[in-house]
């Protein structure tokens, strides 16, 4: 099984823990975690806002494991309960970033490498597109200042709406490859 196989194995069993009914309920699901309140559609977003400008570019506060499903607590989420980790142990990105000791990368000097653009123009995962602009953006005017941005984009609730669904697509893509796959 490859690392990336092993991940998502461990990603369906998170999402299966969290939806069970017990999980269901107003309190925290996770002592070393922040985020509690788990419902379908109902979310508390990390309390260090920070956490939600992935290392790749992506905005965590509009991925669907985190707004929809509550799986995902975003790529900097330490509670080792979540989807967080399975998918940092997948992401080639990830461990780059993390070797070379940097946040994100937009302080790299090899930026846009192969790795990152490749990654942007997946052509499973469309919902990557914005990686290299976001990077770019948050090199020029800090990843503060891109976070309000963000926030302020993203604020819309159709073009939230449209772009959760186009995540729900990608991911059932990546599924049905993933299955196709193990035969």
């Amino acid at each position: 099984m490859t690392g990336r196989t092993v991940a998502f194995e461990a990603l369906r069993g998170v999402k299966s823990h969290i939806f069970s009914a017990k999980n269901l309920v107003s309190e925290p699901r996770h002592r070393n975690c922040s985020v509690a309140k788990v419902r379908v559609k109902e979310h508390k977003m990390p309390n260090n806002r920070k956490k939600l400008a992935a290392p790749c570019g992506l905005y965590c506060g509009v991925c669907s494991d985190l707004v929809l499903d509550g799986v995902c607590h975003s790529c900097g989420c330490e509670c080792g309960q979540c989807a967080a980790g399975p998918h940092r142990h997948a992401c080639d990105i990830y461990r780059c970033v993390t070797e070379r000791r940097l946040e994100s990368c937009a302080e790299c000097d090899d930026f846009p490498c192969t790795r990152i653009i490749q990654f942007a123009y997946d052509p499973i995962w469309r919902t990557h597109l914005p990686v290299l602009e976001n990077l770019r953006r948050i090199r020029h005017i800090g990843v503060e200042a891109w976070l309000d941005e963000q926030e302020a984009y993203w604020a819309d609730q159709r073009r939230r709406d449209r772009w959760l669904q186009l995540h729900r697509e990608c991911g059932a893509k990546y599924e049905q490859g993933y299955r196709l796959a193990e035969r």
